[in-house]
């Protein structure tokens, strides 16, 4: 998972990264999507922009090879 994270945005590596991610690499609640106990968002509040920006291509990236997660990246304060 790590090496997927750190090169989905290099095109060459891409086609890799999505490979490792498929199904049925993280549990999956009823609904469907991970909980945060496969994927937790390290911290939860992101106040900076840059940093948030990238947290949320990681979450697109995810997205894009079915990995749904329950909380996603944000700037608010949520427990």
């Amino acid at each position: 998972m790590r090496y997927a994270i750190n090169t989905f945005h290099d095109p060459l590596k891409r086609p890799t990264a999505e490979l490792l991610m498929r199904p049925p690499i993280l549990h999956r609640e009823n609904d469907g999507r991970v909980s945060e106990l496969g994927i937790f968002y390290s911290p939860k509040q992101i106040r900076t922009a840059a940093y948030l920006e990238e947290y949320k291509k990681v979450d697109e990236f995810f997205s894009s090879v079915g990995i749904e997660t329950q909380r996603k990246p944000t700037d608010e304060r949520i427990y």
